[in-house]
């Protein structure tokens, strides 16, 4: 068996092919390929299996850079701007695509020899921000020093990490102190030792390392994942929990592209999580997409549960290898291990129906009696949906946009009887969307950006909780003496309408300004206003 193992991993790396670092969620450049392939037809790949590498993205601003040199891609001012811009940050890895490309990216440190088998480059930067609550008059600040590295070496194994240490000070005393217990959230350190205090400071990474080869990639790290086209809410995988631990493999065969992760979750403290996910999205003609989802959540028994259920009563659990085997669906490696996980299942379309247009939707079933029993009113038919457009105007200079999307969350979603050790959850937080259960969100944004370095967003919310019943909260359980049926929205429910204006200033590459309010009608009926520098080297 050694030598078997050996024989593998040997053969591996001597196929090897140069490997690369992904991009961090929330990166611009994911917003800037979106609008590339919409509004002018490229067929970019996998940009709905988030995070996408360095590599690829290189990939797609090479081939947009050819095609706009040679006249078939009639990009507005902006657009070159960002093209430029983004070409520079990803020079590195441009370097292999276009050997006459020049080395532009900038940082606080940073070593490339000229074979590009070694590289390394340093970052850090600090970010401050200030925010006042109408509501109460109460006001906070927040400073977070960040920084991280990203290299190559040999050629064979890519790296990097970003790290975060923040602080917090608020004008009332509003952080209890935190019992680095997961399911109350991320935690954190305050400065005293009990009671209600004003200030806290926590710390949080990202990192992997990376490894790939002409079959597939790999990356062992701890990093967060997005999957699907909605663009306000992701249903499955929305990477707006913490990072999590990750073991993930990639690879594409014909117009596929297949992703399989074990992840580490972290519920109640001392107890293990895990979570299995994979996906398969597929490039189908006229620049459509079609993804389906699989995720698998369990752990040890938190004795939280309905102790009713003679299948709550299971003590430890170990990480299964048998839903870490590739393509074989959850729903029948569950039923091989009894039937005692929580397995769910999406599935996400996307079309570009007419130029600078994508529609876009999210169906997510939880938990199904049968297919045709969807709509009834049955409490275990739990299931989610988004549906979306977004519309890039056929502008020459300036880049103007509208996004408008519906996000419907039944009740029940995201629950499960066997309490936290089945939660689809992480650090206290969803998986999936913050919305619900039993909860919807109408949600508008128009973009307007006259140059580059400038962005302003006015947007606009209405979304509708339930509350007081049972399944209006993740946390709840369904016991033997609740109803066994359901109503969408049938209790009392907490309404909030926002409108937001929301800037962004880029001064110089190294300095970037956001100012944004929001102004509550409904609900908490109270204005909030942030500021945030950012200073990056």
């Amino acid at each position: 068996m050694k030598t078997a193992l050996s024989f593998l991993i040997t053969a591996a790396f001597l196929w090897a092919a140069a490997p690369s670092p992904d991009v961090p969620l929330g990166d611009p450049v994911y917003p800037f390929l979106d609008q590339l392939a919409v509004r002018h037809g490229l067929d970019l790949k996998n940009l709905y299996s988030r995070p996408v590498s360095r590599a690829s993205v290189a990939k797609l601003l090479s081939l947009a850079h050819l095609k706009a040199r040679d006249g078939s891609l009639k990009l507005s001012r902006v657009e070159k701007e960002n093209l430029a811009y983004f070409r520079a940050e990803f020079s590195f890895e441009l370097k292999s695509l276009e050997p006459d490309a020049p080395y532009l990216e900038r940082h606080i440190y940073s070593f490339n020899d000229s074979a590009l088998q070694d590289y390394l480059a340093v970052d850090l930067g600090f970010r401050d921000s200030s925010e006042y609550f109408g509501r109460n008059g109460g006001a906070l600040t927040s400073g977070c020093f960040y920084g991280g590295i990203r290299g190559d070496v040999r050629g064979m194994l890519a790296f990097m990490n970003r790290i975060e240490v923040s602080s917090e000070a608020n004008t009332d005393k509003v952080y209890w102190m935190s019992d680095y217990n997961p399911v109350n959230g991320y935690p954190y350190n305050t400065f005293q030792d009990t009671g209600w205090v004003n200030k806290k400071s926590w710390d949080t990474f990202i990192a992997g390392v990376f490894f790939e080869n002409r079959l597939f990639s790999a990356e062992l790290g701890v990093d967060k994942l997005r999957w699907g086209p909605g663009e306000h809410n992701a249903l499955s995988l929305s990477g707006e929990t913490p990072p999590l631990g990750l073991l993930k493999l990639e690879t594409d065969f014909w117009k596929v592209h297949y992703t399989q992760s074990i992840g580490i979750l972290k519920g109640e403290r001392y107890l293990d999580k895990y979570m299995f996910a994979h996906r398969l999205e597929f490039h189908l003609p006229h620049g459509m997409t079609a993804g389906v989802n699989e995720v698998l959540v369990y752990g040890d028994n938190a004795h939280d549960g309905d102790t009713s259920n003679i299948g709550s009563r299971f003590g430890a659990r170990s990480l299964d290898y048998i839903y870490g085997i590739p393509f074989i669906p959850y729903y029948f490696s569950q039923h091989f291990n009894g039937d005692r996980d929580n397995m769910t299942l999406s599935m996400d379309f996307s079309a570009r129906p007419a130029p600078g247009l994508k529609l876009y939707m999210e169906l997510f079933l939880d938990d199904m009696i049968s297919p045709l029993s969807f709509f009834d009113d049955q409490w275990s038919n739990k299931w989610a949906a988004t549906l979306g457009g977004h519309y890039y105007f056929p502008t020459e200079k300036n880049d103007l946009s509208l996004l408008a999307e519906y996000t419907h969350v039944e009740p029940w979603v995201y629950t499960h009887f066997f309490g936290e050790s089945h939660r689809y959850r992480h650090y206290g937080q969803s998986l999936g969307t913050s919305v619900g259960p039993d909860g919807d969100e109408v949600y508008v944004d128009l973009n307007f950006k006259p140059s580059r370095r400038i962005s302003l967003d006015l947007s606009g919310r209405n979304q509708r909780q339930g509350v007081g019943r049972p399944g209006d909260l993740i946390t709840d359980i369904h016991h033997a003496a609740d109803p066994l049926t359901k109503s969408f929205l049938g209790g009392e429910v907490r309404t909030t309408r926002a409108l937001g204006l929301r800037a962004n200033l880029e001064i110089t590459r190294l300095l970037n300004i956001r100012i944004a309010a929001e102004q509550a009608f409904l609900g908490s009926n109270s204005l909030t206003l942030s500021a945030t520098v950012d200073a990056y080297w």
